[in-house]
């Protein structure tokens, strides 16, 4: 099964034919990775009917990277709001 911390260092095309292998092997494993990273389920089916003629793996390849970046920016801006001393701190 892919990791995220594999994920991030992959190249869109290799995480694009991972994502096809999920598909064709492991259909439940990518469902899983999905939930993990928290892919909005409605917005994956949304993007996947509009774009029929789309390879499905790379428009769920850009999801998780979307979704990944997102996590990335939040985390960046909680760990900056640190308090100043730790009476502060709960």
């Amino acid at each position: 099964m892919l990791e995220i911390e594999k994920i991030q260092s992959m190249s869109f095309d290799d995480l694009c034919k991972a994502i096809n292998n999920l598909i064709a092997n492991n259909f439940s494993a990518l469902v899983q990775l999905l939930y993990k990273i928290d892919v909005d389920e409605k917005k994956l089916k949304k993007v996947l009917s509009e774009n029929k003629n789309t390879d499905a793996a790379a428009l769920i390849a850009n999801m998780i990277i979307e979704r990944l970046k997102q996590k990335q920016t939040t985390k960046k801006l909680f760990n900056n709001h640190k308090p100043d001393n730790d009476a502060d701190a709960w």
